[in-house]
């Protein structure tokens, strides 16, 4: 036997669970109970991949099928470096506080 060769269907609109079997022959295979209520994480819906498509392509988002790249593809320039900025901060706050350990001067009255 092929997957798919034999099917079956049933109107589960109103009912909580599924129970079933397969009879094959003399034998028979139960099914169940199968849990039929509906979550909305996993129902499909177009318009809600076509606005998460929308958002991706606004944002310079880009497909991914092999996720081993992620983390050595190339930045857009918004992910720039923060060295720049701290690195003189950093080295502005040290020359302030060896000014103030020089001098005795204070930036509040204790």
């Amino acid at each position: 036997l092929a997957p798919g060769h034999f099917a079956a269907g049933v109107d589960a609109a109103d009912v909580a669970y599924l129970r079933g079997a397969i009879r094959l022959g003399e034998e028979a295979i139960p099914l169940g109970p199968l849990n039929v209520s509906t979550n909305p994480e996993w129902t499909f819906d177009r318009g809600r991949r076509d606005q998460l498509s929308a958002v991706s392509i606004r944002s310079g988002g880009e497909p991914r099928v092999d996720l081993s790249d992620v983390w050595t593809a190339p930045r857009p320039a918004s992910f720039g470096s923060i060295r720049r900025w701290l690195i003189p901060a950093l080295l502005l706050l040290i020359l302030v506080e060896a000014l103030q350990t020089q001098t005795g001067w204070r930036l509040r009255a204790a």
